[in-house]
């Protein structure tokens, strides 16, 4: 579980990888965060990412997440990484299709396959 942040609300960046969360939680109110490490847990959602409008980079690799879903509101980020999750179709990555400020997206090794995926990576 993520939390006693309440007190750090001019954090640029935090590192929070390899500790086994399975929720985004209680970092909605980090409004300077810039840069959010999440990798190596054990997300299967994307979530609770509200507030963070200067949120640049994000990593969320090594994970087990499904989908993608709740980005688009996160005007300010270029960078994502995403590889080795559990995003099989274009299904799954659709919402980057609404992700318009992304110029970095990694997606290696998540096993994706079948009709639409480069579709939704180039429209």
């Amino acid at each position: 579980r993520i939390e006693n942040l309440e007190e750090y609300t001019g954090l640029k960046s935090l590192w929070l990888h390899s500790n086994g969360f399975g929720t985004i939680e209680n970092i909605s109110h980090l409004h300077q965060l810039r840069c959010l490490f999440l990798q190596r847990n054990a997300l299967t959602k994307i979530e609770n990412l509200h507030g963070l409008n200067s949120l640049v980079q994000l990593d969320l690799s090594e994970n087990a997440i499904r989908m993608v879903e709740g980005l688009s509101h996160l005007k300010q980020l270029t960078t994502l990484n995403l590889s080795k999750n559990a995003l099989r179709d274009a299904d799954s990555i659709n919402h980057l299709r609404e992700c318009v400020t992304l110029t970095s997206i990694d997606l290696t090794k998540n096993d994706l396959a079948g009709d639409g995926v480069i579709e939704c990576l180039t429209s």
